[in-house]
């Protein structure tokens, strides 16, 4: 079904390639807003009545151009790149108002020809998925994150079209609604969205290996009750591993599962979990709790637990540096009464459970991070090329080439250890934990890298939120520090390394 989805949407692509040229001819132009406006309300319609046909499938369309013309070397008739301020007064490549595209995506990740392409090596079928998501994030998400940033609003209306998308459970298999896709699929739509949004992205990323752990270690009857409705997102996940003493040493976490002394069906769980993304907003927790008198990895379970249960609550939303658009809160157990068929796995298997789904969660987040520089990239390129000083654009002084070509050698680098991870971990490879590990560190540190470069690059206006590159390093700061900080990521790769010792 969900290769027949994409099959479908190949053929929704046809119309859109005839306006191709005379779009191109207008992205660099003033007149570009209403031109891609149009074309990106195509391609948004297009997809949806695909998603129509086929469900909740991945819809690997939406194509504003046609894998056809990659082939060719033909140009991205698409400036993705919205931007919107509070008054609409600022003035960016020389365009005002509420919503202002720049030419940045069109030029850099969606090009065939440029360094910072992210087409390279991609098929038809994985090229059309990078178009789908980069299309939705220009048209939903692009022009409203700074609003969402500012004001940190959490877009449940965005993330529930996402899963009407199918990108709730992309790598999840089919029988109970996922998308079964690849694990590579779903490295290049986080990184899309990412562009319009890292931490929208994130969450979805977060939801995403909430839904797969459900499908693959949950009984017949809890993947039958949940993952139908993670996948759609009518249901959302959370994932909570993290403790207020057991951060690293996650396998050293407190919080408790005992077997009730009135039912011996029912397990009883206390404790709290510290900085949980989507806590308070979310409907499903998945909890790792210590139900064995072992210490460490080998007595924690995994429990589902629903948003409404008796003695669940959440504390205050975080103040945060970044990912404002997604809410960070402490989960609290108070004697909460869970069912043992909730648990995930056998009873000790929750560690390794939750290791596995950080596996690809690692990955994941490596992709929101090359999302987020490719933005930033397209930005102050377009910056470097419209702005003087002394007589030319900043684009032609060589420092300026140098900083762009180190960008460029950063962002090939992150994404070809993403992609290569993801690659791994689909396959089942041995080597799919310390590739996930190694793939997060590089990314998560060098694109933090590129996009200080690319801020640098704009000087005072870098600093200013009307040019969104501050916001990208503020959401991609705690890339380095979630899901396995990099000191963790080097411990685990070091490990690998010295393994036949």
């Amino acid at each position: 079904m969900f290769r027949a989805a994409s099959a479908a949407v190949r053929a929704t692509t046809t119309a859109t390639m005839a306006v191709a040229p005379a779009v191109t001819a207008r992205v660099s132009s003033a007149s570009k807003t209403s031109a891609t406006t149009t074309t990106t309300a195509k391609a948004t319609a297009a997809a949806s009545a695909t998603s129509a046909m086929g469900g909740n499938r991945l819809v690997a369309g939406g194509s504003l151009l046609g894998s056809g013309n990659y082939a060719n070397g033909g140009n991205v008739p698409f400036a993705v790149h919205m931007r919107s301020s509070a008054n609409g007064n600022a003035s960016f490549g020389g365009m005002t108002g509420q919503k202002r595209f720049a030419t940045g995506w069109a030029t850099t990740a969606l090009s065939p020809t440029s360094p910072f392409s992210a087409t390279v090596g991609l098929d038809d079928e994985q090229l059309m998925f990078y178009e789908t998501a980069a299309a939705f994030a220009a048209e939903n998400i692009a022009p409203h994150a700074s609003k969402w940033d500012a004001e940190s609003i959490f877009p449940k209306d965005v993330v529930h079209e996402l899963g009407n998308l199918g990108f709730g459970a992309m790598y999840t298999s089919e029988e109970h609604g996922g998308s079964g896709a690849s694990r590579l699929d779903a490295a290049l739509v986080f990184e899309a969205l990412s562009m319009g949004c890292p931490a929208t992205s994130a969450y979805l990323s977060i939801h995403n290996m909430c839904t797969w752990m459900v499908d693959s270690f949950g009984s017949d009857e809890l993947r039958a009750e949940f993952v139908p409705r993670m996948a759609t997102m009518e249901a959302l996940g959370s994932y909570c591993l993290t403790e207020p003493g057991s951060g690293s040493d996650a396998a050293a976490l407190r919080t408790t599962a005992v077997v009730s002394s009135t039912d011996e069906d029912v397990y009883v769980l206390n404790g709290e979990k510290a900085f949980i993304s989507g806590a308070g907003e979310t409907d499903v927790y998945l909890i790792m709790a210590r139900t064995g008198s072992e210490s460490g990895a080998k007595g924690v379970s995994c429990f589902l637990v629903d948003a409404e249960s008796d003695g669940l609550s959440f504390g205050g939303k975080l103040d945060k540096m970044g990912w404002n658009a997604s809410p960070t809160r402490p989960v609290i157990m108070q004697d909460v009464k869970v069912h043992k068929s909730r648990m995930l796995g056998a009873p000790g298997e929750g560690f390794k459970i939750a290791m596995k789904g950080l596996d690809g969660g690692r990955i994941n987040i490596g992709a929101c991070s090359i999302g987020a520089a490719a933005a930033s990239v397209g930005i102050a390129r377009e910056y470097v090329l419209e702005r003087t000083a002394f007589g030319k654009p900043l684009a032609r002084f060589q420092n300026t080439e140098f900083v762009f070509a180190d960008m460029a050698a950063k962002l090939r680098t992150s994404r070809l250890a993403i992609r290569d991870a993801a690659k791994l971990l689909h396959e089942r490879s041995p080597l799919a934990t310390s590739s996930a590990a190694l793939a997060k560190l590089t990314a998560t540190e060098q694109c933090f890298d590129v996009i200080n470069s690319a801020l640098q690059t704009l000087g005072g206006a870098g600093y200013v939120a009307d040019y969104q590159i501050e916001r990208y390093l503020r959401d991609a700061r705690v890339h380095s520090i979630l899901e396995g900080s990099s000191e963790i990521m080097r411990l685990v790769t070091a490990r690998a390394i010295f393994a036949d010792q």
